[in-house]
């Protein structure tokens, strides 16, 4: 368990960078938790439970500030993720302050962290009040300039989303010619809407 808090004190002390270089072939790892939480008062704490995780292939430069990891695999795994102290009591209606998910499967694929960033992402899971995310699986490309997606779909027993991005850091200053392009395929099924009628407007649920 560790405990973080919301500021530290400045460090002062001087000290030569680590010129390490760290090579992990294979890491199996099976039946462990992590817990974090913070010190303020409207406090934030994550739990966390895996059977089994898998890292294959790591190569961490410290002194290059290079990373990178071949895969990663998480097998039935579980979450939750509490902020603030004040809990809802209908579990079957999404609550984004007090999540929970069990049945977390995950692989991750070509991560390299260098001055541009690459990863494949293949993820399910359930969430308490219901929602089931079959497959969610997302490529993300970025760099110091811009950031891509060529693709990310979203699959639910009643649900089905696919969306493209291409994002110049440039687009958000005016007059640049940076550029912003997305394309978005959404189908939202009536189960997955119900989940958070809470937050949607009475018209729309009775329509």
């Amino acid at each position: 368990t560790l405990t973080m808090a919301d500021s530290i004190p400045e460090d002062t002390t001087t000290s030569e960078p680590l010129d390490w270089k760290i090579r992990l072939s294979d890491v199996n790892v099976s039946d462990f938790c992590l817990k974090l939480n913070s010190a303020s008062k409207d406090s934030m704490w994550i739990g966390s439970k895996f059977d089994h995780l898998a890292l294959n292939d790591a190569d961490i430069d410290l002194g290059r500030g290079v990373y990178s990891i071949a895969s990663i695999a998480i097998k039935d795994a579980s979450a939750n993720v509490d902020m603030g102290q004040s809990f809802s009591v209908d579990t079957t209606k999404f609550d984004y302050s007090h999540l929970a998910f069990q049945n977390i499967s995950a692989d991750i694929a070509d991560i390299r962290c260098t001055s541009f960033g690459d990863v494949a992402l293949n993820i399910s899971l359930e969430e308490r009040c219901g929602l089931k995310i079959d497959t969610l699986s997302l490529r993300l490309k970025m760099d110091t300039s811009s950031v891509s997606i060529p693709g990310m779909e979203i699959v639910t027993p009643y649900s089905n989303a696919q969306v493209k991005l291409d994002f110049d850091y440039s687009a958000l200053i005016p007059k640049s010619n940076g550029k912003l392009a997305a394309r978005a395929r959404l189908q939202l099924g009536r189960g997955d809407v119900l989940l958070f009628s809470d937050m949607l407007p009475r018209e729309l649920l009775s329509s």
